[in-house]
């Protein structure tokens, strides 16, 4: 239910196209990142025809086309061209990943002041991609495109201020400027304070601006969003709870292709919550989000299932299932998904492979840096289960 993702960088202002052929493109470029272009063609058609190729209009998409098309207006110094290239050569649509290249183009394009290469400039200094890490010079190039009013820069120079990094922590100012990349349309910021206004400290809370900035990124197509939603009108007490709805933004965050919903739609499609029970789609819903669900989603899904304090969400059985499969090689069987399994197992009445399960994750635990409360919680919940008692999480 939380907005964890790592903070990202810029994304393109036209991020129009995931995929393409690749063309080793940095055996192409010479070192100098822009020499000028000797051709007597006209940079600004070029660039146009490029950007057709890359979104497929009037043309089938081509991306690897599009790369050296778009290289040919970057060297005749288009920006927007320089933005693109530097976008493909980073994300390898179209091109070999040269980081060091894009930060090059990014930072030309940046220096001609376009705002969005400035905010890639910034994310790039701060996390030292594509050159040396310089957290004054990403305060610099973010300050200048959230001056240009672009909502990236305002959601990493919040980042920045909320975490203290190059800059003194300011949790006043960090929520004032995430306040305003949601409000310009960012949708990872519209998830972040969405989930603060939803979850944060008690007085900083306000559920209903939480939901209409959640439904804004949502209405951006954005599956974390819709999630997000879903999950609290599922998991809200009482009246607060809406199932119906819950299911409606579920669904749309699981066409989005978002696991986690997509296995909590295939729950309640079980257990007839907010839509009639189905248990053929229940499974087909399953099947196909467990297929694709990362480890991490398949254990936050498996917890909720064994610890929620609500048990309508309960399941231990289909908790120990899904964690058992996961869990199959020495390498998976780290301590924070040992500590689901064994509370799985609790829930479903199993205590003596929940105790087995927990001095597992504890042995585990025994051999890696974990933070103390870790420890307490994982040695509190082995007791639990010593006296036949299964785990439950209070809710924030």
């Amino acid at each position: 239910m939380s907005a964890r993702a790592n903070p990202t960088r810029a994304s393109l202002v036209m991020r129009l196209c995931m995929a393409g052929s690749m063309l080793p493109l940095s055996m192409l470029l010479s070192a100098d990142p822009l020499p000028k272009s000797t051709s007597r063609a006209d940079p600004a058609k070029i660039e146009r025809h490029a950007l057709d190729l890359y979104l497929g209009r009037g043309t089938p998409v081509d991306h690897a086309a599009a790369a050296r098309e778009f290289e040919v207006a970057a060297r005749a110094g288009r920006p927007f061209s320089q933005l693109m290239l530097a976008e493909q050569l980073f994300d390898g649509h179209g091109a070999a990943v040269d980081r060091n290249r894009a930060f090059a183009l990014y930072r030309s394009a940046a220096e001609q002041g376009v705002a969005s290469a400035q905010s890639a400039v910034g994310w790039m200094y701060w996390q030292g991609t594509g050159t040396k890490q310089d957290l004054s010079q990403a305060l610099q190039w973010l300050s200048s495109a959230a001056r240009q009013e672009d909502s990236r820069a305002y959601l990493l120079l919040s980042l920045l201020y909320a975490n203290g990094e190059g800059v003194e922590a300011d949790p006043v100012f960090a929520r004032r400027l995430l306040a305003r990349a949601a409000e310009l349309g960012d949708a990872e910021a519209c998830r972040r304070l969405g989930v603060a206004l939803l979850y944060g400290p008690q007085q900083q809370r306000d559920s209903n601006y939480g939901l209409q900035v959640l439904r804004k990124g949502a209405g951006m197509q954005d599956g974390a969003a819709a999630y997000l939603l879903g999950w609290w009108y599922l998991s809200a007490a009482g009246q607060s709870r809406e199932l119906p709805a819950a299911a409606q933004w579920m669904a749309q965050s699981a066409k989005a292709e978002h696991q986690l919903a997509t296995l909590w739609l295939s729950e309640m499609h079980g257990k007839g919550l907010g839509v009639p029970v189905n248990p053929l789609k229940s499974r087909q819903l399953r099947e196909q989000a467990l297929a694709k669900a990362s480890l991490s989603e398949k254990n936050e899904f498996a917890w909720e299932l064994s610890v929620s304090n609500d048990g309508l969400l309960r399941n231990g059985p289909l908790a120990v299932r899904v964690m058992q499969a996961a869990l199959t090689t020495p390498e998976t069987r780290t301590a924070p998904y040992l500590d689901t399994l064994a509370a799985a197992h609790a829930e479903s009445g199993n205590f003596a492979a929940a105790v087995a399960a927990q001095r597992e994750a504890l042995q585990v635990l025994a051999n890696t840096a974990q933070p103390r409360q870790m420890l307490q919680g994982m040695q509190q919940r082995l007791q639990s289960y010593r006296r036949g008692q299964a785990f439950r999480e209070v809710p924030p």
